[in-house]
């Protein structure tokens, strides 16, 4: 600690720190009082490591900003070098946070990212491999907490190094700088160019406090402790690699370390501008000629991609969107790797599906499906479709229904949804309220006024009020409305011109990618299965014959068709005749029923007895879980010893008590009416 008297104070000794003496030694004094200064630091810096936990700094910091005070040596310029991504996760439900947990844990332990080809990587906790069960007790307990984080370790050369070993030795040193232990799973991906490390944190403390971690520790901490560790293991680079790194990024259409040079120097002159037309200051250095020569041959490369302009013999500039185009480009580079390690049929044209271009909607087979930013999770399709054309599909987080997302092999069509802000029901409701307050919307007036009989489907009074809150914090994040308290907001009266008058401003920007999912089930598994199918819907277009002139995708699909006609034809639900295919007027009715008793017969094994409804009859029950039957997605619906399944309908949530009541139609088209009946005791989400 440090004393009144400006000495530092320590148990067993006391250092004073004396003005320098003015002598013509002078220069020498001050570097005996630096290496003095060393000295003390390191001896400091080795009492710290013995030291008990709560000697260590951050102790008291725990729970408000964790790592904060640990302090983590920049790593020298040519340590290891380590790529670190992370990010801070909070979501505002437990049922969203399980979901956001189960899914990752998902992606991470997926088949194919294995040390082995095809293999599933392995999880571990504290060291020790982590089973199915484990895994899910640990996302069950992890979706209690406000929030995670979630890291992506690269080293540069990890392929030299014990990945398992690293990471560990990683959890270690973190846990040290933050003075807890760190309740976590780690695994490591090896199906990339550069095996990495996922590591996914839970967001409490080992006393059961809200884990906070500074944010200096986030971006410079972990990657410090990363590096060090992988300089310990490997060796410091030598000049000729970090030459060869350097050299290899010349002519990359992608952001690079030179790029930051780059903009570094431009930054520090007062024009923008990047001379080189001098040689560096320590010309004798033969590294600093060689990083000279690098940028230039550089900046030439990106004066070829229009970035970079010579406007002087030796003097140069770079554009304003010099980052923002390379990094475009290194994503384009990654997605065109992308579609050629997913697809072999050679033939098809490779494109990438734009939204704000596109017209029509394509429909076709998804041939793969992965995270083109495994950090923010960031999802993509790569689709066969029926104009012989590969397409690379972005995905946003509103592209799916969350639980019937689309799975390689299911066949989908693709869209492009443009959704206007445009005047809801709920913004009259909104105008109304705040006309009769004053301006001023209230949710407890609201509240009062609402007829619980003339209620949407499935809704409750509060999920009614919560719908409206939620449009409120949509409109007050593009301005139209103010809050004034907890549930206030001020309305101004001309609120449906405004949002019209917004609706035309953004429309082209909102356009984002829409998956309908056709089915769920390949070509291959609906040619022999009795149920309805995706397949079964094709044919009475009739059936081509396959002369290779038509699109792969359209060649496949002809092709299955042809085999379910012919299981149809098995199965006396079809006949073939001079004029082609002649189908049984009630065949999709009478397939509808034999998935049912199929699946009637497999659920009864835990959830009880069948309950099978016609049209007119209501159920009440609580909802299990969702089946992806041949036809579509389906629900359990449970009451004691009893279930009954039938379609799903947004808004079944598992875990939610519902009132279902069949409606009239055709069988394997026939929908149900719900209405909310509570949640069941005891069960949370």
């Amino acid at each position: 600690m440090q004393s009144d008297s400006g000495s530092f104070a320590d148990d067993s000794f006391t250092i004073k720190l004396k003005t320098k003496r003015k002598t013509a030694s002078g220069k020498k004094e001050v570097r005996k009082t630096l290496s003095f200064l060393k000295t003390v630091d390191r001896i400091a810096r080795s009492s710290a490591k013995s030291a008990p936990d709560s000697a260590r700094s951050g102790s008291s910091k725990r729970g408000k900003s964790a790592g904060k005070n640990s302090y983590v040596k920049a790593p020298a310029k040519s340590a290891q070098r380590v790529v670190v991504k992370a990010r801070y996760v909070r979501k505002t439900t437990t049922a969203a946070r399980k979901a956001a947990i189960k899914s990752h844990i998902s992606y991470i332990t997926r088949s194919g990212a294995g040390q082995e080809p095809g293999s599933k990587p392995i999880a571990y906790n504290n060291g020790q491999e982590m089973t199915a069960e484990q895994l899910q007790e640990w996302a069950s307990k992890a979706a209690t907490d406000k929030h995670h984080f979630h890291f992506i370790v690269s080293p540069e050369n990890s392929h030299n190094l014990d990945m398992r070993e690293f990471a560990e030795e990683l959890v270690k040193r973190m846990e040290q700088d933050l003075n807890t232990r760190l309740d976590c799973i780690v695994v490591n991906h090896y199906n990339t160019d550069t095996p990495h490390t996922h590591l996914l944190v839970r967001g409490l403390d080992e006393q059961g406090r809200d884990l906070v971690i500074s944010r200096d520790y986030i971006a410079n901490g972990v990657r410090g402790r990363a590096s060090e560790i992988a300089t310990e293991r490997l060796g410091y680079r030598s000049e000729l690699e970090i030459r060869e790194g350097l050299t290899k990024e010349v002519t990359k259409d992608r952001f690079t370390q030179i790029d930051r040079d780059l903009l570094k120097m431009a930054a520090a002159s007062e024009d923008m501008e990047i001379d080189l037309r001098n040689n560096p200051v320590n010309f004798r250095h033969s590294f600093a000629v060689f990083k000279r020569s690098v940028q230039m041959q550089r900046l030439k490369h990106l004066e070829e991609l229009e970035l970079a302009k010579e406007v002087s013999p030796g003097v140069w500039t770079i554009a304003d969107n010099m980052e923002t185009t390379l990094r475009n480009l290194g994503t384009r580079g990654d997605i065109i790797k992308t579609m050629h390690r997913s697809l072999n049929e050679a033939g098809q044209e490779r494109v990438i599906f734009d939204p704000k271009s596109a017209r029509t909607p394509i429909t076709g087979v998804v041939m793969d499906k992965g995270l083109s930013d495994e950090l923010h999770e960031r999802k993509y399709l790569i689709i066969s479709a029926t104009d012989n054309r590969a397409y690379y599909v972005p995905l946003t987080k509103y592209s799916e229904e969350p639980g019937h997302e689309a799975v390689p092999g299911s066949i989908v069509t693709v869209s492009v949804h443009a959704p206007a802000l445009e005047i809801k029901k709920s913004d009259r409701n909104i105008m109304e309220i705040a006309a009769g307050n004053n301006g001023i919307y209230m949710s407890e007036k609201h509240l009062k006024q609402v007829n619980s009989y003339r209620l949407p489907q499935g809704a409750t009074k509060e999920r009614f009020i919560d719908s409206h809150l939620t449009r409120l914090k949509v409109l007050e994040s593009q301005g139209l409305v103010e809050r004034t308290g907890k549930s206030a907001w001020r309305v101004p009266p001309d609120l449906e011109d405004k949002i019209k008058e917004l609706s035309e401003r953004t429309a082209a920007s909102a356009r984002h990618v829409k998956i309908t999912l056709e089915s769920r089930h390949s070509l291959t598994q609906q040619i022999g299965t009795e149920a309805p199918t995706w397949l079964d819907r094709q044919l009475p277009s009739g059936i081509s014959e396959t002369s290779g002139r038509n699109s792969i995708f359209r060649e496949s699909l002809e092709a299955a068709k042809r085999e379910r006609a012919e299981k149809l034809c098995q199965l006396q639900l079809a006949e073939k005749t001079s004029y082609g295919l002649e189908l049984r007027a009630d065949f999709l009715d009478e397939l509808y029923k034999r998935q049912m008793v199929a699946a009637n017969k497999a659920l009864s094994r835990q959830y009880g007895t069948p309950v099978d409804l016609q049209a007119g009859d209501t159920f009440t029950g609580t909802v299990e879980a969702t089946c992806h039957l041949p036809s579509g997605p389906h629900v359990v619906l449970r009451e004691g010893q009893q279930f009954t399944c039938v379609p799903f309908r947004k808004g079944m949530e598992e875990g939610s008590r519902v009132v279902i009541q069949m409606q009239k139609g055709a069988l394997h088209a026939r929908q149900v009416s719900f209405r909310s009946a509570g949640k069941e005791q005891g069960r949370g989400r």
